[in-house]
């Protein structure tokens, strides 16, 4: 889509991209997309990256949704008619972040996997021996009890192997808050295991 640039010319480049308005920038790709898009990806590479960071994902991820993005942006332009591109002279910027949002949410989708039983026990505590092997209908019981913004949060980190971020994407919440709910799902499992294993030792 765009030679290599050398670093004088891409600074120049640089300047002139962001010193063009969204509409004047439109003008340009509809003129010569082949030219002109470069001034597209220096423009609103930065935007692309932090709106994928955003969603949580690796440096890695970041990386292919940037690729996946402009990919994507260039051949939506390419088969919009000059016509049909006026709608959206002013929202340039708000197509890049609808192309970035269904990017991440796909390369999200294709991480999610099923476990085994084994597996999630694994996930969900590596270290608490109450809970090694635990992974059971009598252990999903458990976390049935757990109040719902709790309960559901587990189960889906149970159940399949999410990373924090991931699991925010899926419920809409922040990272932070998943970290507290599942934090505080785990010492309220803990201890309805642990009543439970006293009623046994009573009886």
């Amino acid at each position: 889509m765009s030679a290599h640039l050398n670093g004088s010319t891409k600074v120049s480049l640089d300047l002139l991209a962001k010193s063009l308005s969204e509409t004047a920038l439109l003008d340009l790709l509809v003129e010569n997309l082949d030219d002109y898009f470069v001034l597209l990806i220096l423009k609103y590479e930065a935007q692309v990256q932090d709106d994928a960071k955003r969603m949580g994902l690796s440096y890695d991820d970041v990386q292919e949704i940037k690729q996946i993005t402009f990919s994507n942006a260039y051949f939506a332009l390419k088969h919009y008619s000059e016509e049909t591109i006026h709608p959206i002279r002013s929202s340039l910027q708000a197509l890049l972040r609808e192309i970035t949002k269904n990017a991440a949410l796909n390369l999200l989708n294709q991480k999610k996997r099923n476990v085994s039983l084994e597996q999630a026990s694994e996930v969900y505590s590596q270290d608490d021996d109450m809970l090694d092997g635990a992974v059971s209908a009598e252990y999903f019981g458990y976390i049935d009890l757990l109040p719902e913004k709790y309960r559901v949060l587990l189960k889906v980190l149970v159940v399949y192997d999410v990373s924090y971020a991931e699991l925010a994407q899926i419920s809409g919440l922040k990272v932070s808050v998943v970290k507290a709910r599942i934090s505080q799902a785990r010492k309220l499992l803990r201890q309805i295991m642990r009543e439970k294993q006293i009623k046994q030792e009573g009886e």
